[in-house]
Formats: structure tokens, sequence, C-alpha cells
């Protein structure tokens, strides 16, 4: 299955070209997509990040998803303001301590954030800010959409901090593990989608390297159709993705071209916290799907 760029769109929020402003030339091998093309870029820990990049060079990537705790984080700012020296969006997820979501929307950690939030607004372009990616299981919706609402209209006067949500991805599975629009709801409340500068998931390739299940373009369509139903105008993202097969990166390549509203779109290459069964670390057939996916983002 072949990649499809996405054309530019004239005027576009979304893409990387309009979102990052650095100040001086990026390298050649990680051009800027052109406006109303995604960010495709991916995380790995820092002492891999080297290698991977080396990888899937060129073409390079165009984003890095980074990921502290709150408090704790002055390490990944320095590394987000490298990223945007490079070319590439950071995009940089934080957790609450002890997921005190409920002390979180009470403002017990608003000092901690607002500082994060000015460290961040001081660097030379745009990075992404999210509060606890993929939150089911780790407490109540209701904590949830209250921790954000409160928090996210705290940085949202800064120019340079772009902030949003990263859910689990599965909730938009064609399976029997995906949600119902009344369930995501729950997660996903008209107050929190308009309190949002970007809304993401994370969603990946279900199932083992031998018996590969649902891929993740799957889910990522059905979260398009899913914005569409809510009327959900603002920028998309796709925090992480992978797939089991070179034709699986492709399926969620395409599916976020096919939406303009996708702003990023990181693959997980990693072979840290990898399912037994399963190899995220790209090789093969896959890396060179993901490069073609880098090359098409710019097209």
């Amino acid at each position: 299955m072949s990649l499809t760029p996405r054309k530019p769109i004239a005027g576009s929020f979304l893409g990387l070209a309009a979102l990052v402003s650095v100040g001086v030339a990026a390298p050649a091998a990680f051009a800027e997509p052109a406006p109303g093309q995604p960010a495709i870029g991916m995380p790995a820990p820092v002492d891999q990040w080297s290698t991977r990049l080396d990888e899937v060079s060129p073409p390079g990537v165009d984003a890095r998803r980074l990921f502290a705790d709150l408090g704790n984080d002055q390490g990944k700012v320095t590394i987000a303001k490298a990223e945007i020296l490079a070319g590439r969006l950071p995009i940089l997820s934080v957790k609450i301590p002890n997921n005190d979501w409920a002390g979180a929307a009470a403002g017990k950690y608003d000092a901690l954030y607002i500082d994060l939030a000015n460290r961040l607004q001081a660097l030379p372009g745009k990075t992404v800010l999210v509060v606890h990616h993929e939150p089911i299981g780790d407490g109540s919706p209701a904590d949830f959409v209250a921790m954000q609402v409160h928090l996210m209209p705290l940085a949202r006067p800064l120019s340079n901090v772009i902030v949003g949500v990263i859910l689990n991805g599965f909730m938009w599975s064609a399976r029997a593990q995906g949600y119902s629009d009344a369930e995501i709801e729950a997660w996903a409340p008209l107050r929190l989608r308009q309190a949002v500068e970007v809304l993401a998931a994370d969603t990946y390739h279900g199932g083992t390297m031998e018996d590969p299940g649902e891929d993740a373009g799957v889910k990522i369509a059905r979260m398009s159709a899913w914005a569409d139903r809510k009327g959900y105008v603002k920028p998309l993202g796709i925090g992480e993705f992978n797939g089991l097969t070179a034709a699986a990166i492709t399926n969620a390549c395409n599916a976020m071209f096919a939406d303009p509203r996708f702003m990023f779109g990181n693959v997980f290459n990693s072979n840290e916290n990898n399912r037994e069964g399963i190899e995220w670390v790209l090789t093969g057939a896959r890396l060179t799907a993901f490069k073609s996916c880098v090359t098409a983002s710019r097209q």
C-alpha cells in the first residue's frame, strides 16, 4: 500500500512551519513540513535517541515526544530547546506528583505548572504541553477533566506553549475495547474540547508480531470521524503510534494525512515498554515505511 501525501492547506494553523519559529536555520535533513502537514516524529529514551535518529536519517524526523514529572522537568526543557533549534517540534508530557488530579484541579500544583509554562515560553519556538497522557486506569474521568480545564487556561496566554491532552487511543477501536461516544464523552466532554489547543491520542497496532490485530490506522480514522460528529475543528494529534507490519505503519500515516486537523504523529521507536511478542524498534520494511511517512508528510 502506498502513502498518500496531503497537499498543503493555505493559511492553515496546523503545519509545523506555522507552529515553530526557531530563529535559526534548521538542518537540511529536518526541513519543516509545508503548512497543513503533520509533523512526523518519534519518542525514544534519551540514551537511545541518537541511535534511533541516525537510523531514520535521512529523512530524519520533525517532532520529538518527551516525558517528565512536573517539578522534575528541567532536563527535558533543555532537550526541548535543542529540538527546537534542530527544527523539530517538542511534545512534552508531564505527570502530576502521585497522580493527584484532584489536587491539581484545586490549584495545588499551579506554581509548578506556571513555572514550567514560563520556562517553555522562554524557548525559541513552540512546545506542546500535555498533563498526564493516556489517563484511563489512573483516576476518574471527572478528576481528569477538572484538572485539565483548571490548568490549561494558566498556560494558554503564552504564545510558545500549545496546551492539549493525549488520550488512550483504544477508545476509538472498532473492536470490543472501543468506547461508545457517551463513554468517550466522559474523558473528552465539551468543556475539555473547548479548553484544549490540540486533542491527541496514543494509538497502537494490537496483537503480536506473529498474529497482528487491529492496526492504528483504524483507530486514527475513527478518531477523525468522532471529531466530525462532535463538530471539533481544532488540531488533532497522535502522541504515539506504531505498526507490527510496514503496511500498518503506512495505514496509520495515511489516516493522519486524510485529515487536515492532524498536527503531529510520533512513532514509538524504542525497546522499552515492549509487551510480550512485540518489538517496537523499527527495522527493515517497517523502518522504510516510516521513512516514507516522513517524506510524504513534507510533500
